[in-house]
């Protein structure tokens, strides 16, 4: 999920007659790191239009790795790095949104997986009961309740415990448990007095059409700033030439 951005050097040279042949990769690398920069604003934008509700932690998942004068490509992409060991890389998160077809797994659909509760083709939806943020996702506090209750996750082991600190902790939590689909559907569920309330409710894998098309938007903006960028970075380079 990123594009590479070069220049054919036909290109390039037409918009620099008056320039120093020393100069030019300067002025390449320049040219092309600004139209990359372009080009993650184009896709940020794009996002903000098509996703619903898209986080600044999403908005912030589109990068550029600037051209060098010995490197003359520029890159805009999705970070492929996890924000923290229980979480997965925005471009393992964002796939479905650029690719289609099934989506990234959340931290619980991960665990549940791990702990034998669901399969690699089920995933969770959020319940009528669920408790949702600003942008439409079940609340980080709220997840980890219902790890802590069901006992899954890296500290799963420290859920179970016995000691009266522990029992007293869960005493002050609602009451969340997991449903194998005998007598509820399968999903996270919550106690409210002699009732049971639905929190996350499992489904089959669902299929996603891809949203963004991030080469096509990339280059359309390419296409509409390259000879300003490039020209704007030919003089800049003449301006500050040593």
């Amino acid at each position: 999920m990123k594009v590479d951005i070069g220049m054919n050097i036909n290109d390039v040279t037409r918009y620099m007659t008056n320039i120093d042949e020393k100069q030019m990769p300067f002025a390449t690398s320049l040219a092309l790191t600004r139209l990359a920069k372009g080009g993650q604003k184009d896709t940020q934008a794009e996002m903000k239009r098509l996703f619903d509700r898209p986080t600044p932690y999403t908005i912030r998942s589109v990068y550029v790795q600037p051209a060098k004068k010995k490197r003359q490509v520029a890159v805009v992409g999705i970070k492929d790095r996890e924000s923290s060991k229980n979480s997965k890389s925005p471009a393992d998160q964002l796939r479905h949104e650029f690719r289609g077809g099934s989506r990234g797994r959340s931290r619980l659909e991960f665990w549940l997986e791990r702990a034998g509760k669901i399969t690699s083709r089920e995933y969770l939806v959020p319940g009528e009961e669920a408790r949702l943020d600003r942008y439409g996702n079940i609340s980080r506090g709220q997840v980890q309740q219902i790890m802590s209750q069901i006992k899954v996750g890296a500290d799963a082991i420290s859920f179970s415990s016995d000691s009266r600190r522990s029992k007293r902790k869960r005493g002050r939590l609602k009451g969340y448990f997991w449903s194998d689909g005998r007598q509820l559907p399968k999903g996270v569920w919550q106690r409210d007095g002699g009732d049971a309330v639905p929190i996350m409710i499992v489904v089959t894998q669902p299929t996603y059409r891809a949203m963004i098309d991030i080469r096509r938007v990339v280059n359309e903006g390419i296409r509409k700033r390259a000879k300003h960028e490039i020209a704007k970075a030919v003089r800049f380079a003449i301006q500050t030439a040593r």
